[in-house]
């Protein structure tokens, strides 16, 4: 789980510090891999211990982690896209708030 602190602590300060700088495209594009690269490093060990803990509901217990896990990424995500005005939470933060780390 070490790396994927590491790599997602990178990715999410890196990603918000070059949108507030306003660095080409592509320094956001690589730190937001390194968010989606922490995240599949942190999904193995809670698949492993979702899936060794309930042997008997496996397959039901790895269906129910799986889809909680493209969540974090997306939360970042979604205050640089174009319709986030349009979303409740918008309102109680902007884009460089929340890229600069100020924000709630």
């Amino acid at each position: 789980m070490l790396p994927a602190v590491i790599l997602g602590s990178i990715g999410y300060f890196g990603f918000g510090w070059s949108i507030e700088e306003g660095d080409p495209w592509i320094v956001p594009v690589i730190l937001y891999g390194l968010v989606g690269i922490g995240g599949v490093f942190l999904a193995i060990p809670v698949y492993t211990y979702v899936v060794d803990s309930h042997r008997a509901l496996a397959p039901e217990a790895f269906v129910t982690v799986n889809p909680l896990s493209p969540i974090p990424p997306l939360s970042l995500a979604s205050p640089c896209h174009p319709l986030f005005p349009a979303f409740p939470v918008a309102k109680y933060r902007s884009r460089k708030t929340f890229a600069a780390g100020d924000g709630n």
